[in-house]
């Protein structure tokens, strides 16, 4: 893609916001920790959950990823996984999003939300992936800039289990990767400085549940939030 996902060099604005030099920053030689905005939780769920989890996943009802494109919905190499059915659990998913959010919000700027979009849970098998992608904006060649096109202020990972090869969550522009665990949380903002990819799986199957929070006050790109939104009480 080029300009979009370019990194910045050492004696470069770190794309955190600090106003530190990148190489100095979250750019550091040798840094192993994660990069400013992107909070990371091992073990955030039980691993007796997640196993519960993965085992309904084996049973339910899946579908294909699908991406939007001019001609409408349709699979495309863009994302090649599952959609799990979550009719079933989904009341128990959204009580965990609910606690989730507000838990860490507040770490990256935000005291209040407005809404949830509904939780999704995804599923890769060998040769599953998620390209590099921002979760609220998309990449304008015609302005040569980055468009936030969907209400989106934060995302939310949660990993289900650990027995695949392959699979890292990269954000390519920190020059970071992450190998998931049972358990673990990510959060992090959803705008173009934080686009990631899950990389293919290799061996076995990979388990995440993901979900995106809007924050109250901040100017929208909709006029209407999503209908089926789950709306979160003022605080």
């Amino acid at each position: 893609m080029g300009e979009p996902l370019a990194r910045p060099g050492p004696a470069e604005p770190c794309l955190c916001g600090s106003g530190a030099p990148s190489g100095d920053c979250c750019a550091a030689p040798g840094r192993t920790t994660p990069p400013k905005g992107i909070l990371v939780r091992p073990g955030f769920l039980p691993a007796a959950l997640c196993a519960k989890l993965v085992d309904y996943a084996a049973r339910a009802p899946r579908e294909p990823m699908q991406q939007e494109t001019a001609s409408g919905r349709t699979v495309s190499e863009q994302r090649v996984g599952e959609h799990v059915a979550i009719d079933d659990i989904r009341e128990g998913l959204v009580q965990l999003m609910r606690d989730a959010f507000p838990r860490f919000a507040n770490r990256f700027g935000h005291r209040h939300l407005s809404w949830l979009e509904q939780p999704v849970f995804l599923a890769y098998g060998p040769g599953g992936r998620y390209l590099t992608h921002a979760d609220s904006e998309a990449w304008s060649a015609e302005e040569a800039r980055w468009r936030k096109v969907v209400d989106r202020d934060l995302s939310l990972l949660i990993y289900l289990d650990q027995g695949f090869e392959g699979g890292a969550l990269s954000f390519p522009r920190f020059g970071y990767r992450l190998k998931p665990t049972t358990g673990m949380l990510v959060m992090f903002p959803s705008d173009a400085r934080y686009a990631h990819g899950a990389e293919p799986v290799t061996r076995g199957r990979r388990h995440v549940l993901a979900c995106w929070a809007a924050a109250r006050g901040l100017a929208r790109v909709s006029l209407r939030p999503p209908e089926d939104r789950i709306t979160m009480e003022p605080g």
